[in-house]
């Protein structure tokens, strides 16, 4: 009976059509292959971004970059690579800075300290150009591109207020008491 049952459900996987088996197959092979390979990078680009850190704190004197700020910069330098855009910090800092420990004078600073090792880490990774190396390239038509669609974004004229709705003079502006 428990024969009869695999077979039967193998059947009705394999009736579904063949768009089904392609679509296991892609996710039993592909997607666990391109989640190492993805992984495979960011062990790259954080190794990359530890040597861009031992270059630039080299010249500083010790003990004046806090580890918020290596962090920070560090993650500053993965991310423009990796995801590319306009070296800015995020808007909020990573999930470690949200807790109470860190609403206090001290943490407010090693949260700016490692905002600002973002945006430096992110100005390092942008002048490396490394950037480039993590994209593809896309093949764009070569046909004429078809005209751009025209809105019309006119505004219709206003209607100007009825003459009689209008007052004929404002009142004259009252006297505010001042504050003892």
């Amino acid at each position: 009976m428990r024969r009869f049952a695999i077979l039967a459900a193998a059947l009705a996987f394999l009736e579904t059509g063949c768009i089904q088996v392609r679509l296991a197959a892609v996710n039993i092979c592909h997607e666990p292959l391109q989640y190492l390979d993805d992984k495979k990078i960011a062990r790259r680009l954080r190794k990359d971004a530890k040597d861009a850190w031992a270059a630039a704190s080299a010249d500083a004197p010790p003990h004046t970059c806090t580890d918020d700020f290596r962090d920070g910069f560090l993650d500053g330098y993965v991310d423009l690579i990796d995801n590319g855009g306009a070296p800015h910090p995020p808007i909020v800092p990573p999930i470690k800075y949200r807790n109470s420990d860190y609403l206090t004078p001290e943490g407010q600073a090693q949260m700016r300290d490692y905002l600002h090792g973002f945006k430096y880490g992110a100005d390092v990774a942008l002048e490396t150009g490394k950037r480039a190396i993590l994209t593809y390239p896309v093949v764009l038509p070569t046909d004429p591109p078809s005209p751009p669609l025209q809105i019309n974004t006119a505004m219709p004229p206003a209607i100007p207020p009825a003459a009689d709705s209008l007052p004929e003079a404002l009142p004259a502006p009252r006297a505010v008491p001042a504050k003892p």
